[in-house]
């Protein structure tokens, strides 16, 4: 069907019909008034104020109809208010679109990123935001396809929207981009040259296999031509330009249907005065079959490699596959009735590089930089990785055997010492390696041989052979300067100038003859030996002479901080604290010694030995400016505080457990771990929870040194291998959660947040834009995080989920956070809500101990006193509610009962006197019988928020049943009261929050409307003063944060209040 279509208006410029304001006469009510509202473009749209005032009855519903709004324009306002008290200022969404701009005037890569109905322009270079903009309305950006005849001009698409605009245009003000309606849903958008001007057209494919063209001078859409009509999951377009096979332009359509088909077909542009106003009959030119499952993806390769033509495509069978589509050109026309298949799998691939980038499972966009080797992909945490992947191809990994080796260094093996010739010879091996500079490392063998390696020339040397060696070596260096200190298996401890080639040797205590155990390096050299004394041996190099020369040493003995009868001791690494002039050593069982070396008692004693990290080694040891950092081979690592001698304590100021076996860490204010994951070597970016590089090596159980961003050198299968570990990938954007937000606290410009996916994310707002600023990331918890509450004074956090699960947290900082305690879990249960009451007294001041009151999914409700001395978990009260599940746990202000409210749409009240206060009856005490009991939604109350008035308490809550309810409680009377807006969203309210003297609301319907709520003799006066788009879908919960507003659910949106709320 060929033709012109009904032009479809924007949403602002489609006035619909809305009920009007319904009232309350004698229980009944009546119908609303329906207000007509012109549909022409620019009409105004006459409305009157909505205002709600209420009886007090029991229970009543009334309707509510329109709102105050702006008249309809062009413009895309971000409120519908005349007033706006509410200001959208930043937002974090799942990165929907990405796109490179490439001119070739423009000197680097900017990348516009499409995020919710957002654009922002990163510069690839500098990682820096350009600027941002709103493209639409409601829809989400899907895609962004930059002209190929001029790259400044930008089409958008997304849902049943695209928007045509430049990215000049877009920084200024003045300039509001145009939303133009599309009558289907839009799966691909591209520019089409258009044959009678110099502008390009715009053609779009829909989820009914249909090609749109948009006429500029109608502004309208003509239907071009349609493949075969079916339902779609994904669409692909490419403009073929004519060619010597081809007279005509076409345009190249690749369909993946729900059904798991991909069709392959064209039409051919037909030129005419309008310009592109019809294409020739299409062309199916394959029907691809293979795939088990609806196609996700569907991409066409431009022709490249001698006219070669891919079609590439997923599916929900998780197989990719690659289909040669280069003779579609020539493939013969399809007489209608008959069907062309092209039935099998594709190519097979193999995998290249695999890069970890992103937090969550969904990666949602890409884009390729050709030019440039650019790789970028937007995931649904928020997040933009970027990849050098021909830096990544060009890269191979180098590896030489010991024969290779042996005769480039011009040495042959060798010979036995055995006067028998049947004696089959020694075979020599790599045994340790260590990395001297950024250019070198240092290997020993098995025969004693130590070696070095040039990366730049390509060259293996030899420094010696040593037969204390042979048999077994320990090897270690200090970064740069050239000297690598062995240790043998007599016992003795060598430093040797890898210059010079000079060596010094000694013993390291007298009567010790066993193997050197360990060398581990501090600020000046240090040599490990025996699991019950070790020595720290310290010395001087002249460097000012040629060859260097030794001028001062000094052997320390020290005792094993391990007392009789423990285990013993067994160091795995080391540090000096240069301005406490501490000494600390971490065991293998996870154990920690200090040692102060101002001491002049011989052996020097330890003055701590502390279990850091049980169960494992203690890998590494920084010292900072207020403790030490560690990190273990439990894949943790943990910040520590000291108190001052005598009396020596470690506190965890902060704990985290990222999915690595942790062997080494460097950077205090940018933390790079390092270690294996599964067979993997890799390195990672803490604070940004990113993948620096990955090499796969077969596993730690292997010797092994790295280079920080240089080199990885290891032994696999006899020989030694070497892979460059340049930082080819970096984030251009830090995110926040793989999926939904569930809850979120706050305290002060602290804002904690938890997931489906299982994480803790602290983060700040940036005072400037508005923007989060992450902070320290948690994984303890083995389920979603469905609630969250700080103390009052924000020392500790509690955060609760599925399985029962409960924990406390001490938080120092947005970047400081360890685990204070556990209380016990259920498997079969979930805690949706709680709430939390500080004790003074205990622990001597302020904040001592803390009172939790808790809901359960199974209708229990519990009392815990949480002791912030011993970090336990007491259960003090214990009842049942009905059989619903508890949502929502509130202390009343007064603190002399809790709120509940659950699934059930009640409002329920029991009364608390001091459950901590000294009883004989034995604990768990019972919980006391409802006071209050007032029904006010229909179902589950999603949001709740309490707040003391003149009059008693009042309970704003929001339901599933869309509506949103005032509840007034005199607790000294028992009698409750309630008001509600029914319809107040068009789904359910999941946020309910207490901005000023408003009540700000938020649903799954991305609305957030603003309403003031006003107490009279005639009862509760509602008014809904604004009305906001939300850029967050599923919206889950909202805080404030000073003048800020931070609603999430799947991303993060953050709005500015004004001071007259």
């Amino acid at each position: 069907m060929t033709g012109q279509m009904n032009a479809v208006l924007p949403p602002h410029a489609l006035a619909k019909q809305r009920a009007g304001v319904g009232r309350m006469t004698s229980g009944k009510l009546e119908d609303p008034v329906q207000t007509r509202v012109s549909s022409e473009k620019n009409s105004s749209i006459a409305v009157e104020k909505e205002i709600l005032r209420v009886p007090r009855y029991t229970e009543l519903s009334c309707t509510v109809g329109l709102y105050p709004c702006r008249a309809p324009s062009d413009e895309l306002s971000p409120s519908f208010s005349p007033k706006v008290r509410c200001l959208h200022i930043s937002n974090l969404s799942p990165v929907t679109a990405l796109a490179f701009q490439t001119a070739q005037d423009i000197p680097s890569s900017k990348l516009l990123v499409g995020e919710g109905p957002f654009v922002k322009v990163l510069d690839v270079a500098t990682s820096k935001s350009i600027l941002k903009r709103r493209i639409f309305s409601r829809e989400r950006i899907h895609g962004i396809t930059p002209s190929s005849s001029d790259q400044r001009n930008v089409l958008f698409w997304g849902g049943r929207s695209v928007c045509i605009a430049t990215v000049t245009s877009l920084s200024r003000e003045e300039c509001v981009p145009r939303e133009i309606r599309v009558p289907d849903w839009v799966f691909y958008a591209v520019f089409v040259p258009s044959t009678t001007s110099a502008s390009d057209e715009v053609v779009v494919i829909t989820a009914h296999n249909v090609l749109l063209k948009y006429d500029n001078s109608s502004a309208s859409w003509h239907e071009l031509a349609s493949g075969e009509r079916c339902m779609l999951y994904s669409a692909h377009l490419l403009y073929v330009a004519a060619d010597a096979l081809n007279p005509q332009n076409r345009v190249l359509v690749a369909a993946g249907t729900v059904f798991g088909e991909i069709l392959l077909w064209s039409a051919a542009i037909i030129p005419s005065s309008p310009g592109i106003c019809g294409l020739t009959n299409p062309k199916t030119h394959y029907r691809l079959l293979g795939h088990e499952g609806s196609i996700f993806g569907v991409n066409i390769s431009p022709k490249f490699h001698g006219d070669k033509c891919y079609l590439a495509s997923c599916s929900d069978d998780r197989t990719i596959r690659i289909w040669d589509i280069s003779q579609f050109e020539s493939s013969p026309s399809i007489p209608d009735g008959i069907e062309i298949k092209k039935t099998g799998f594709g190519h097979e691939l193999a995998q290249g590089a695999t890069y970890r980038l992103h937090s969550g499972k969904h990666i949602w966009s890409f884009a390729l930089d050709f030019e440039r080797g650019l790789l970028a992909t937007g995931g649904a945490d928020g997040k933009i990785g970027l990849v050098h992947y021909r830096d990544d191809q060009e890269s191979r990994e180098e590896a030489w055997g010991m024969d290779s080796v042996l005769t480039q260094i011009g040495n042959s093996r060798e010979e036995s010492d055995e006067p028998n010739h049947r004696v089959k010879k020694a075979h020599d091996v790599f045994k340790e390696y260590a990395a001297l500079d950024n250019d070198r490392f240092a290997a020993t063998t098995t025969l004693g041989r130590v070696l070095t390696y040039t990366l730049s020339q390509k060259r293996w040397d030899i420094l010696g052979q040593w037969a204390g060696l042979n048999g077994w070596s320990i090897l270690a260096t200090w970064g740069d300067s050239g000297l690598i200190v062995l240790g043998d298996q007599y016992g003795q401890v060598g430093v040797l100038d890898t210059v010079s080639k000079q060596e010094w040797w000694w013993r390291s205590m007298a009567g010790e003859n066993g193997k050197v155990a360990g060398v581990f390096l501090g600020r000046v050299g240090t040599g490990a030996l025996s699991p019950t004394i070790f020595s720290l041996h310290s010395f001087k190099m002249d460097h000012s002479k040629s060859p260097s020369v030794l001028i001062d040493r000094e052997t320390l003995p020290l005792q094993s901080p391990a007392r009789a009868g423990e285990t013993k001791f067994l160091v795995t690494s080391l540090a000096i604290g240069q301005q406490t002039n501490h000494l600390f050593l971490g065991s293998r069982t996870g154990a920690l010694g200090i040692y102060d070396l101002s001491s002049t008692v011989r052996p020097l004693c330890a003055l701590s030995h502390t279990l850091v990290h049980p169960t494992d080694a203690i890998t590494t040891i920084l010292p900072l400016k207020s403790g030490i950092l560690t990190t273990s081979r439990n894949g943790e690592y943990s910040h520590l505080s000291i108190s001052p001698p005598p009396s020596i304590r470690l506190t965890k100021t902060h704990t985290q457990k990222p999915s690595l076996v942790i062997e080494g860490a460097k950077g205090l204010d940018n933390l790079t771990l390092w270690g294996f994951r599964g067979k993997n070597f890799t390195i990672i970016n803490q604070p940004s929870q990113h993948e620096v590089h990955s090499v796969d090596c077969g596993g730690a159980h292997r010797s092994w040194a790295h280079r920080l961003n240089k080199y990885f050198v290891w032994t696999k299968a006899g020989k030694a291998h070497l892979a460059h570990t340049y930082p080819r990938r970096k984030l251009l954007q830090s995110g926040l959660h793989g999926r939904e937000i569930k809850s979120i606290a706050t305290h002060g410009d602290l804002i904690a947040t938890g997931a489906e996916d299982t994480l803790l994310h602290l983060s700040t707002l940036s005072p400037s834009s508005g923007q989060l600023c992450p902070g320290a990331v948690v994984g303890t918890h083995t389920t979603g995080i469905h609630a969250l509450q700080f103390t009052p004074s924000g020392q500790y956090l509690f955060s609760a989920g599925g399985a029962g699960e409960l924990l406390a947290w001490r938080v120092r900082s947005a970047n400081e956070i360890a685990l204070g305690g556990t209380c016990e879990g259920w498997s079969d249960l979930r805690v949706e809500g709680f709430d939390l009451l500080p004790i003074e007294g205990e622990g001597g001041g302020g904040e001592g101990g803390v009172l939790l009151a808790i809901g359960y999914s199974d209708s229990t409700i519990r009392f815990y006193h949480f002791s912030t001395n011993t970090g336990t978990f007491n259960l003090v009260m214990k009842g049942a509610y009905k059989t619903c599940c508890i949502l929502h746990i509130k202390f009343l202000p007064s603190n002399d009962g809790i709120l509940v409210a659950g699934t059930d749409g009640y409002l329920s009240i029991y009364p608390l006197s001091d459950p901590l206060s000294p009883t004989s009856l034995p604990l768990p005490l019972p919980l006391p019988p409802k006071s209050i009991e007032k029904r006010v939604h229909q179902s589950s109350i999603k949001a709740l928020k309490v707040a003391a008035g003149a009059n008693g308490i009042y309970v704003y809550t929001g339901g599933d049943d869309c509506a949103f309810g005032v509840t007034r409680i005199d607790t000294k009377n028992g009698v409750a009261e309630s008001w509600i807006v029914p319809r107040a969203h068009a789904s359910a309210v999941t946020a309910v929050l207490c901005v000023g003297r408003h009540i700000l609301t938020a649903g799954v319907d991305q609305q957030v409307k603003l309403w003031k709520v006003n107490e009279g003799e005639e009862g509760i006066t509602v008014e809904m003063r604004e009305r906001h788009e939300s850029a967050v879908a599923d919206i889950s919960a909202a805080e404030i944060v000073g003048a800020k507003v931070v609603i999430v659910g799947v991303g993060v949106d953050v709005w500015e209040t004004s001071d007259g709320l």
